[in-house]
């Protein structure tokens, strides 16, 4: 129902019907799908399912890239969504490995390596076999230094950084 669908949207709240969940959840939680610990879990195609993201040729096709956060706290259920429903081969992992972000978790068993190195035997995976990915794109980054001009709050007119 597409009113459903918006008043989620809306109120940024889980699709889930068991109140005592959508209650546990952190405020903010975004869920379309009911993921108990995923947070955040969306289509990068967008959230209107009847306007989709344009891109030069056409729209993102729906079903095919999501966006979340971390999987690393993901229930058995959460999983068995992410597998089983939404039928996910590959979870692109674009943290640093860095901290929390290193720890080993249940999700890298459906989904290996994981970030500290207990499948290593096993990889690489087979094209069509799920399996995580690991891009850390931001790994090494650093802030710019500030300007003369922005360390007492003022922007150059010729920064365009």
């Amino acid at each position: 129902d597409d009113e459903k669908v918006f008043q989620r949207q809306a109120t940024n709240l889980s699709a889930s019907t068991d109140n005592d969940k959508e209650q546990s959840r952190p405020p903010g939680w975004l869920s379309l799908w009911s993921l108990e610990r995923v947070a955040n879990f969306r289509d990068a195609s967008g959230p209107d399912t009847l306007a989709p993201y344009r891109c030069e040729g056409g729209f993102l096709k729906q079903g095919v890239l999501f966006r979340t956060g971390h999987w690393v706290t993901a229930t058995a259920a959460d999983l068995h969504i992410l597998r089983d429903t939404l039928h996910i081969k590959t979870y692109l992992d674009l943290r640093n490995g860095q901290d929390f972000e290193s720890v080993d978790a249940e999700c890298f068993d459906d989904y290996p390596p994981s970030p500290n190195g207990r499948h290593d035997a096993s990889w690489p995976r087979e094209a069509g076999e799920r399996r995580r990915v690991s891009c850390p794109f931001s790994k090494g980054l650093q802030p710019r230094p500030l300007q003369e001009m922005a360390q007492v709050g003022e922007i150059d007119p010729d920064d365009k950084r």
